[in-house]
C-alpha cells in the first residue's frame, strides 16, 4: 500500500504551524484520521484491499483493489462523515455531563464538524460528490451538480478570505478554495506526492483452489503481501476451468466489480 500527500496539505500545515496555531492543526490531523480510519475500516470489513491513500487537506483519498458496487459505495463514503458527526455528538455530550472539559475538546468538536460538513458537498473529490456519482447514472447531471456547488463554494470561500483579512486571516478559506478550483479545472492531474510505499516482494508461490462462484473480494482477501498467488478456478465436480495469477487479478479488479464471480473473471482476463 502507498501513502502519498497532497501538496496543499504541506502548505496548509506550513502556514498553521508558522502562525501558531499547534492545537488547531492537531485536531484537524486527529480528525481526518478518524474520518479515513472509518472509510478504511467499513472498506476492508466488506472484503476491499486498500491500494493507497492520499491525504489532502480536508481529509483523504483511499485507492482500493476492486471497483465499489452502490451499496458498498454508500457504506463506505458514508462512514467517515457518521464518524466525526459521532465524535462531536459524544463531545457535547461530554459538555453537559462534565462543563469543565468544553475549553479543551472545543477545537476538537470544531473541527471534527468542519471535515464532516466540508465532506457532505456534492461536489468532487469529497465524499459528497463522489457519493453521488453512484446514486445517479446520468453523469451530465453529476457533472451540473458538481461544478455549480464548486462554484458557488469557491466564491463563498474567497469572499469569506478577504473578509478574514480584515481581522484575523483564516488561510483554511483560501486553501480550499485552492483545493476545489485546482481539481474542478484539472480533474485529472495527479496532485499527489508520494510519502513512502509498501513494495510487495516475491517470496515464494502459493496456489490457491477456489470455486467458480467464489467472488473477487473473497479471492482479494487470500492474497497475502508476503507470497504471490496463482488462484486455481474448478467446478462444482473439482474440475480444473483455469487460473487466476495474482497480477492479473489486480488488473480485473479495476474492472470489475466485488461480487465479480471467479467463473465470470477467467472469461475478462
Amino acid at each position: 500500500m502507498r501513502i502519498k500527500i497532497h501538496p496543499l496539505f504541506l502548505i496548509f500545515t506550513i502556514i498553521v504551524t508558522l502562525t501558531g496555531g499547534y492545537l488547531r492543526l492537531i485536531s484537524a490531523l486527529f480528525a481526518v484520521m478518524l474520518h479515513e480510519l472509518s472509510h478504511a475500516r467499513v472498506a476492508v470489513s466488506r472484503g476491499y484491499n486498500l491500494s493507497e491513500i492520499t491525504v489532502m487537506p480536508y481529509g483523504a483519498v483511499l485507492n482500493l483493489y476492486g471497483r465499489l458496487n452502490k451499496e458498498d459505495a454508500t457504506a463506505v463514503l458514508s462512514a467517515g462523515v457518521a464518524a466525526n458527526l459521532c465524535f462531536v455528538f459524544f463531545t457535547v455530550t461530554l459538555w453537559w455531563l462534565a462543563p469543565s472539559t468544553y475549553a479543551y475538546t472545543l477545537v476538537f468538536a470544531e473541527a471534527n464538524l468542519i471535515i464532516a460538513c466540508v465532506n457532505m458537498l456534492p461536489c468532487a473529490p469529497l465524499d459528497g460528490g463522489r457519493l453521488l456519482e453512484y446514486i445517479l447514472t446520468n453523469k451530465l447531471a453529476v457533472k451540473i451538480i458538481s461544478y455549480s456547488v464548486a462554484i458557488l463554494s469557491i466564491t463563498m470561500l474567497s469572499v469569506l478570505f478577504v473578509l478574514s483579512c480584515f481581522s484575523t486571516i483564516n488561510f483554511s478559506f483560501l486553501i480550499f478554495a485552492m483545493f476545489l478550483l485546482g481539481y474542478m479545472l484539472f480533474p485529472k492531474l495527479n496532485y499527489s506526492l508520494e510519502l513512502f510505499g509498501i513494495k510487495k516482494d516475491i517470496v515464494n508461490v502459493r496456489e490457491v483452489i477456489i470455486s467458480e462462484k467464489t467472488p473477487l473480494y473473497k479471492i482479494m482477501r487470500k492474497a497475502e503481501q508476503a507470497n504471490y498467488a496463482k488462484f486455481i478456478v474448478t467446478d462444482k465436480k473439482g474440475r480444473t476451468l483455469g487460473c487466476i495469477e495474482e497480477n492479473n487479478l489486480f488488473a480485473l479488479a479495476a474492472k470489475e466489480s466485488a461480487d465479480t464471480q471467479a467463473g465470470k473473471l477467467l472469461k475478462h482476463r
